[in-house]
């Protein structure tokens, strides 16, 4: 994005609901680690309320949110309260909100069901946490989904796409439930993380604590803490159950990476989510190696490559956010 009227423009399209996805997606990556763009973009919403908002606009953001009960976000700026409704309000219940300036979290509310749903997304680069009306805590973890009905409540069921951390609260009676495809983990209160990109090809789920059991293609296991779950979507099966050092699985939730091995092409698809890049790794020798990592440092990308460079001979070649590896 180029020009001060390309932002504007832009940004007065997503207070309207008109901007397509891709548009979304470059006008945040343009405001996004720039304070002075964000205060640019409030100054723009700030101007559309003025002269597009009207005493009817408000009271239908109240009653709709009032109806949500849903979550509760956490780690926002003050500045973004007003961001969360306007939105909401211009698409029939489409939200993006900053969370802590470190990424965008998208909610999403529609009637393609018979029951409400409201969805909430984090895109590529960021972070975002929730809290469910049950007391259930969330975080979401880059390129995330979480979708829910308005009969939650009671059915205490949740869809993911992408990687979540949970901690469940425990209510008598009532079992709570994660789908991903025909993946189902359920469980009544407990702490685990789940790994379930419809892009990667295992769905990995490590334990913390409590109890859980997990069904897909009518099979199910069942998992005790510091446990790690493993099913192979195109094996159709569960490959692998063992005990583990869990905390790796959730160490993205402190902005850490730590594995003790992964395939590198398994880690490049998690930079790009982090860092919303797009590596490619031309070589298949590369693809297949495996690697022990650990990044606490707030790293970024380049600084990262270059120290997987001492590991694995290979050349980096950057242009923008798209990176060749050789």
């Amino acid at each position: 994005m180029s020009t001060h009227e390309n932002f504007k423009s832009l940004a007065k399209a997503y207070f309207e609901g008109k901007i397509s996805l891709e548009e979304e997606r470059q006008l945040f990556a343009f405001i996004n680690n720039n304070d002075d763009r964000k205060e640019q973009f409030y100054e723009y919403e700030e101007d559309w309320k003025k002269q597009y908002a009207n005493e009817d606009t408000i009271k239908a953001w109240q009653k709709v949110y009032n109806r949500m009960q849903v979550a509760e976000s956490v780690m926002l700026p003050s500045k973004s309260q007003s961001f969360f409704s306007w939105k909401l309000l211009s698409v029939a219940a489409v939200i993006i909100l900053l969370i802590g300036f470190s990424g965008l979290f998208f909610l999403h509310s529609s009637n393609w069901r018979e029951k409400e749903q409201y969805e909430f997304r984090v895109a590529y680069g960021g972070q975002g946490t929730i809290i469910l009306s049950d007391g259930t805590k969330v975080w979401l973890n880059a390129g995330s989904t979480l979708t829910y009905d308005d009969d939650f409540s009671n059915n205490r069921l949740v869809y993911l796409d992408g990687e979540a951390y949970f901690e469940v609260t425990k209510h008598k009676g009532k079992q709570f439930v994660v789908r991903s495809g025909n993946y189902e983990l359920t469980v009544l209160g407990t702490k685990f993380n789940l790994s379930a990109y419809a892009d990667d090809n295992l769905i990995v789920a490590s334990l913390v604590e409590g109890a859980i059991k997990v069904a897909c293609n009518e099979e199910l296991r069942h998992m005790d803490p510091n446990q790690t779950l493993s099913f192979n979507k195109s094996l159709h099966k569960f490959v692998d159950q063992t005990d583990a050092d869990v905390h790796q699985s959730f160490a993205w939730k402190d902005n850490h990476i730590e594995y003790n091995s992964i395939l590198m092409s398994d880690l490049m698809n998690k930079l790009n989510r982090k860092f919303d890049v797009n590596i490619q790794v031309e070589s298949e020798k590369i693809n297949q190696e495996e690697v022990r990592v650990a990044f606490r440092n707030n790293e970024s990308v380049d600084e990262i490559l270059l120290a997987l460079k001492e590991l694995i001979p290979m050349t980096i070649a950057r242009n923008g956010n798209n990176i060749i590896i050789n």
